[in-house]
């Protein structure tokens, strides 16, 4: 496991400040994470148990924990996860971390951000940034309706990930990124290396959806990826004209505190107190263990919905899900049922505030649901969709 490995690296660091954040992330979006027990079956190939257990230790104790139980050592045959591994494994470890909806922490991110005053710009790439005296004179461009836009800033932060190096290179010009792509060899690496665990065997065939992705890793002159700092760095360039703020390599759960970091660089003089660690995502504002009571909550209001209904919106949309729903006493009050209680409602809701513009938004980067719905019904939401945007194009 990542955070485990950061400790053979010695980054204490990196560790404990991520087991620090991983409680306030807890709190700040119950909706959409929770946490999470994991079991590390024992074999040869790992380090001693004795070492692993200290590793253990280490990864309960470097910072404080309120919601995550504590890591221990288990006998595979008396534990459920063992029902599925192979009978060579005997012992193992157990210990906790936190799941993450990771596609729905990004657009509630920007739903927060916009709902402050942030203008939100989906679908824009930047084609030039040019540094001009005390400012930047930045121009976008829209990959729909390819419409260039120019803005001046008096500060620029360069956040473009696994990218940001070819960015730099060409004075802030940046390409639309390449599609990453699973391919067949890599999922079969993938099968071939977790059959070493199962029971049963799985295969390719097995295999109803891939994703690829690719990591922003700051090269620190090690020469191996695996041992490469997870941590971020930042530069910051320009800083008493235009500043220029690059930022490097990053992992998930220390987000937040990237983002303060940032701030702290551009604005070293200000007095203003961080204060997202006490803020919720949109939603998010009920206790780490209260998704069962907003369920409850969600059924006692709305009797059309059933516990598996109720659960997908309460974790999904958290609180907001009252306002989705809104007023609505009827089931066919949302309107038409794409399937798997996907209702026109919801497809508007996420259209109108958490900048959906398509069917593949909706159900690949918003609701998953595209591992749900069969082809017929991802088209028929495409072409409402494609309907409804026409609409729209002719009103205006």
């Amino acid at each position: 496991h990542g955070g485990l490995r950061y400790l053979e690296y010695y980054e204490f660091g990196l560790v404990r400040k991520a087991l620090e954040e991983r409680e306030v992330l807890l709190k700040a979006m119950p909706h959409i994470s929770y946490p999470m027990r994991f079991v590390m079956p024992h074999h040869q190939g790992l380090r001693p148990k004795w070492l692993i257990r200290v590793g253990l230790f280490l990864y309960d104790h470097l910072a404080k924990r309120k919601w995550l139980p504590g890591s221990r050592q288990i006998k595979l045959s008396q534990h459920d996860a063992g029902e599925s591994l192979s009978d060579r494994y005997t012992h193992g470890f157990e210990y906790s971390d936190c799941w993450v909806h990771d596609a729905r922490l990004v657009v509630l991110n920007a739903r927060d951000a916009a709902l402050r005053g942030a203008d939100i710009m989906t679908r824009t790439k930047v084609i030039d940034a040019q540094h001009e005296g005390d400012h930047w004179l930045v121009t976008t461009q829209n990959t729909n309706t390819q419409e260039t836009q120019q803005f001046s800033a008096k500060k620029l932060v360069n956040a473009s990930g696994p990218w940001i190096q070819d960015v730099i290179s060409k004075n802030i010009n940046s390409t639309t990124p390449l599609e990453a792509n699973c391919t067949d060899t890599e999922a079969q690496y993938i099968c071939d290396f977790v059959n070493e665990y199962l029971k049963t065997p799985v295969s390719t065939q097995d295999i109803v959806w891939r994703f690829s992705g690719v990591r922003p890793l700051f090269d620190d002159g090690q020469g191996n990826a695996s041992k490469a700092t997870r941590d971020y760095v930042l530069e910051l360039k320009n800083a008493d004209t235009a500043p220029l703020l690059n930022i490097y390599g990053g992992k998930i759960t220390t987000f937040r505190k990237l983002s303060e970091a940032v701030m702290e660089k551009l604005y070293p003089q200000t007095t203003a107190q961080n204060w997202t660690a006490k803020e919720p995502l949109p939603g998010g504002d009920f206790e780490v263990d209260g998704v069962p009571k907003l369920i409850q909550s969600l059924c006692d209001r709305y009797r059309f919905l059933d516990h598996t209904w109720a659960h997908m919106l309460a974790t999904h949309y958290g609180t907001e899900a009252f306002k989705l729903l809104g007023d609505h006493q009827e089931r066919s009050d949302l309107g038409h049922n794409f399937g798997e209680n996907l209702t026109e409602a919801e497809v508007r809701w996420l259209m109108e505030h958490e900048f959906a513009m398509s069917a593949e938004d909706i159900l690949w980067r918003r609701t998953k649901l595209g591992l749900r719905l069969n082809q017929a019904q991802q088209s028929a939401l495409a072409l409402w969709i494609e309907e409804l945007n026409s609409l729209d194009r002719n009103k205006k």
